[in-house]
């Protein structure tokens, strides 16, 4: 490929970057390591199965904007404003825990780093505000440009420091879980890590937003060939970096024998060690840098996502209310405000908290996908941009997966 071509990719790039960075700082970063740690490469199958099983629902995004030149908030409405209601009150519930989850995560992150002395609960506070002032002032387009950058950094240092561990293998054997994962009891965790992978179905939402919003900051609308390989671009970077936090977490965690921290500043500590024990001390800063871009970009996608899907459903529920950026800014700061309380309040134990907000976005996914399905193969979308045969047969094992799951954790409780 030449390099005018590789060029030509990089400048369409955009909402599907997005989209791979509202994925990576969670569900790879702490989900798939903690994965690799407990129980080896042996949940590696189930990391790929779900990222492929969602494949269909997510990609309804890009795939209904290009057709029809509206988001799919537009189109949940035109297929059933009940659904719509319902996807609202679910968004806006699940806004607060997502952001102050992550918000967390990332200032335990940056104490690790910077080692201020504040406690983690103020400095996440902090990050979420300054996240929505980025965004605030430089709208999309800045949010664009950063993401670019950050995904190349992790993607190249994430690389070498898996070569740098198949080149200088360690030789401790010693093993944290000796049963095996698909144990009823770790149904729970099994959950929690297919929830974000590669992240709630409502990422599918969100490109739509951001491919939106990058089509008007844009003279030329990208075509649909265009919008759907910047779309598997950042698919399959949300599967590699998946696949190589796991690896990670396998390779070094686990061999260390130590037990992942429920402090997130300490699990930074962990997780900085990865990098800098197979790289070599000289790259400790870089590492940190590289961690915490990461996680930042995983702050400022949700930060920008929710408040956007929030006051695009309520405009679509209701042509009274205007969405402009006054109005996005005011839906920004009243989120902000709720989360500053979760952070203040009930904040203690991080993994706690992720796993219950992924919990909670598994046991929502079959509801998503069923509306993504509806949509994508109703006459909302002409026929010439609906999915291929292959895809609706993957949606439906996508159900009765989602179904299976659903059925088993609630036969764990008893």
């Amino acid at each position: 490929m030449s390099i005018h071509r590789l060029i030509s990719i990089f400048h369409i790039l955009g909402p599907g970057l997005l989209t791979a960075s509202a994925a990576i700082g969670t569900s790879h970063l702490v989900q798939a390591t903690r994965a690799g740690t407990y129980f080896g490469y042996e949940l590696l199958i189930l990391i790929i199965f779900i990222n492929i099983i969602k494949y269909p629902f997510i990609e309804c995004g890009y795939r209904y904007t290009i057709a029809t030149g509206k988001n799919i908030i537009q189109g949940y409405k035109e297929l059933s404003k009940k659904l719509l209601i319902i996807f609202t009150i679910i968004s806006f519930f699940t806004s607060f825990a997502s952001i102050a989850a992550v918000g967390y995560i990332c200032a335990g992150i940056m104490q690790s780093i910077i080692n201020v002395n504040i406690s983690s609960n103020l400095l996440s506070i902090i990050i979420i505000l300054i996240c929505a002032i980025i965004i605030a002032i430089g709208h999309y387009q800045l949010l664009s440009k950063i993401m670019k950058c950050f995904m190349v950094i992790l993607l190249l240092s994430t690389i070498t420091t898996v070569i740098m561990i198949y080149l200088y293998p360690t030789n401790s054997t010693s093993i944290i879980y000796d049963e095996s994962a698909f144990n009823i009891k770790y149904i729970p965790f099994m959950l929690a890590l297919m929830g974000w992978m590669p992240g709630p179905i409502e990422l599918s939402v969100w490109h739509s937003l951001w491919l939106e919003a990058r089509n008007k900051n844009n003279t030329q609308n990208l075509s649909f060939k265009q919008a759907k390989l910047d779309f598997n671009i950042g698919y399959f970077l949300t599967i590699l970096t998946a696949i190589l936090f796991l690896i990670l977490g396998s390779e070094i965690l686990r061999n260390s024998g130590e037990l992942i921290s429920n402090n997130a500043t300490m699990f930074a500590k962990q997780l900085i060690s990865i990098y800098t024990n197979m790289i070599g001390k000289w790259s400790q800063h870089i590492i940190e840098a590289i961690i915490a871009i990461t996680i930042l970009s995983t702050t400022i996608t949700l930060i920008d996502s929710y408040p956007r899907t929030l006051a695009i459903s309520l405009k679509t529920l209701n042509n009274n209310i205007k969405y402009n950026q006054r109005n996005l800014h005011i839906s920004m700061i009243f989120t902000s405000s709720i989360i500053a309380s979760i952070i203040l309040l009930l904040i203690s134990n991080f993994k706690t908290l992720l796993d219950f907000v992924t919990i909670i976005a598994f046991l929502t996914a079959p509801l998503y996908a069923y509306m993504n399905y509806k949509l994508q193969f109703s006459n909302l979308i002409p026929k010439q941009y609906q999915p291929h045969k292959y895809l609706k047969i993957l949606s439906w094992i996508g159900f009765i997966y989602f179904a299976f799951f659903v059925i088993i954790y609630i036969y764990s409780f008893f």
